[in-house]
């Protein structure tokens, strides 16, 4: 159980991590299929988030703070377990 928590919580910040990148290089998800893969695993988490940060400010904070998060709850449950 241990180990599939640490794979899961891996590949969820590595798709977190590739939004990052996504973000960076402005490529639309309607114009590769990809990246509509990546946006519609991660906006789902990261919408809430945008809504308790300021992103006012022109930078998006919400998938690091998700990244930090992700380990956090992967922690706590391979604890847990």
């Amino acid at each position: 159980m241990k180990l599939l928590i640490k794979l899961v919580s891996r590949l969820y910040n590595i798709v977190l991590i590739l939004r990052i990148v996504i973000n960076w290089l402005d490529l639309s998800p309607e114009a590769y299929p990809p990246v509509k893969l990546v946006y519609r695993l991660t906006e789902p988490v990261l919408e809430p988030l945008r809504r308790l940060i300021n992103t006012k400010a022109g930078f998006d904070l919400s998938p690091l703070l998700a990244i930090i998060l992700v380990w956090l709850l992967a922690k706590i449950l391979v604890d847990l377990f």
